[in-house]
């Protein structure tokens, strides 16, 4: 009887080494890992987009508003004291019978202060809009709404001092309507100017970042 002898398998060679093909699989993770980081780079950015445009259409309107507001008090202020130095000159005025002596002006009704907001502009400060506009437009907007609060605190300490005087006489009445007809002088043409340079150049076309602020 014929016994073949087994041959002993033979041992597997090893896959040979291929840099061609380690530098295709880098390369590919590369890839992939670059247009991920880009994709979100992109997406990012059209949202900070977003979010600074809602923001400029929100401060525009504001301005917008407070323009409107500030225009019709500040035509009123003026008109009152202007009323009232054509009363002084017509006769002598007794200057403890303040609110006697108002009631005469024919347009007089009352202090009636603008009431303006600065609402849009907080909430941009809030959400971190403000902080991706170009430093110019931060800037103008920033010094713009430090006027709107210190009108906004000059109201509110007028009203308070009339309250606690009384009956307040014709100088105080006078003085409160001048000190806040002298800060609308400033406060009208900014709101008007501003809300009609962020409406007219924040073009749809545009980045909203370019939008300019209002004039300091």
């Amino acid at each position: 009887m014929l016994i073949r002898r087994r041959r002993s398998p033979r041992p597997s060679r090893p896959p040979s080494f291929s840099w061609r093909t380690l530098a295709f699989e880098v390369f590919v993770i590369v890839l992939g890992v670059t247009l991920a980081l880009g994709a979100n780079e992109l997406r990012q950015r059209f949202a900070d987009e977003r979010r600074v445009a809602a923001a400029t259409a929100s401060i525009t309107a504001e301005l917008q508003f407070n323009c409107e507001r500030l225009t019709q008090t500040q035509t009123y202020h003026e008109q009152v004291l202007a009323e009232l130095d054509s009363l002084r000159a017509a006769r002598s005025v007794d200057d403890a019978d303040g609110m006697a002596t108002m009631q005469e002006l024919p347009t007089w009704n009352g202090y009636n202060p603008a009431f303006i907001t600065s609402a849009a502009y907080e909430t941009a400060q809030a959400t971190g809009a403000l902080e991706l506009m170009p430093y110019e437009q931060a800037l103008g907007l920033g010094r713009y709404y430090t006027f709107v609060d210190l009108y906004q605190a000059t109201v509110r300490q007028s009203v308070g001092a009339v309250l606690q005087a009384g009956e307040p006489t014709v100088t105080q009445i006078e003085a409160t309507v001048q000190i806040t007809n002298e800060i609308q002088a400033t406060l009208t043409p900014q709101s008007c100017q501003g809300a009609e340079q962020l409406g007219a150049e924040g073009k749809p076309t545009e980045s909203a970042s370019d939008a300019p602020a209002p004039s300091s």
